[in-house]
């Protein structure tokens, strides 16, 4: 079995102690693993270390969230809204680090580097339609450009 198959269990709260195997929520700024067969259910902002996420996070819609983290490594699942029930607030996802930060390393032949968000897995974000899904150029964009004129 690959990280994050199998089956889940109930959703649980992040701010429930009884979610975690140490039975402690997460302090500020500690790493974090979501088991496989644990979902967590996320309505809080947060600021952690590193985020591996091996079963499911789900982010509820009940007030802006901000989830800071210096890498985001998402084996299972990652949901923040659904097609029938799009998330409505705002969500900021922040990867904090340097450019001397740890290396997120997968396995022998995968180095991915820092300030990642990362999906072996299943990222599912859906939000509000936008009213204006394009816009059309006033003039021709040439290479390297840096502004541009909208019609």
């Amino acid at each position: 079995q690959l990280p994050g198959e199998g089956p889940l269990g109930p959703p649980v709260p992040w701010e429930a102690p009884l979610s975690w195997d140490s039975k402690v929520v997460p302090a500020n700024l500690a790493n974090v693993e979501i088991p496989a067969g644990r979902y967590i259910d996320l309505s809080t902002s947060r600021n952690v270390g590193s985020l591996v996420i091996y079963g499911k996070l789900r982010l509820l819609d009940v007030a802006d969230i901000s989830l800071s983290a210096a890498s985001i490594l998402v084996w299972g699942s990652l949901e923040v809204g659904r097609p029938q029930a799009p998330f409505l607030h705002n969500v900021l996802f922040t990867l904090r680090g340097t450019r001397t930060s740890e290396t997120v390393i997968v396995n022998n032949n995968l180095f991915l580097g820092n300030k990642v968000m990362v999906g072996m897995g299943k990222i599912d974000m859906h939000g509000m339609r936008s009213a204006t899904s394009w816009v059309r150029l006033n003039a021709t964009a040439a290479s390297g450009q840096r502004l541009l004129r909208l019609a």
